[in-house]
């Protein structure tokens, strides 16, 4: 899937991605569930680069979720592909202790490259949208 616009979803429940995810030069994606945010053990790069680069992406965005971001893994066992990830993730967002950021992958003979690689991604500040950078001031003048 490839994203040309700007999109921004709330999700009231788990979010599970099944599908690589990359964006236009323009394009921006975040994603925010109140539940977890889990990635399938599909999505991923099956070359498995020693220090991976945006173009080694399998998903680009903002990834939060008030509970858990899982790389996902195989059930199988057998080796997982290495997720790369061009953007920002976050667990716990609600901040009560209920989340964590997990990467799960296990690459078999190739543990000793990242199974999950995070690249950030300075364009994802430049194509959000303004909507997200307002904020919500309350000034009121009390009586001392």
């Amino acid at each position: 899937t490839n994203i040309a616009n700007k999109i921004v979803i709330f999700a009231t429940q788990d979010v599970q991605i099944n599908v690589p995810i990359s964006l236009t030069s323009s394009g921006f994606l975040a994603i925010i569930a109140k539940g977890n945010i889990s990635v399938v053990s599909t999505v991923g790069n099956s070359s498995r680069p020693l220090n991976p680069t945006s173009t080694d992406a399998s998903l680009t965005g903002v990834f939060l979720a008030d509970g858990n971001f899982q790389g996902g893994h195989r059930p199988d066992g057998q080796p997982d592909t290495q997720l790369v990830i061009y953007g920002t993730v976050g667990a716990d967002m609600d901040l009560n202790g209920s989340g964590n950021v997990q990467g799960q992958r296990d690459m078999g003979t190739f543990n000793s490259r990242p199974g999950v690689a995070y690249v950030w991604n300075p364009n994802l500040l430049i194509n959000a949208p303004s909507e997200l950078f307002e904020a919500l001031t309350d000034w009121r003048e009390v009586a001392p």
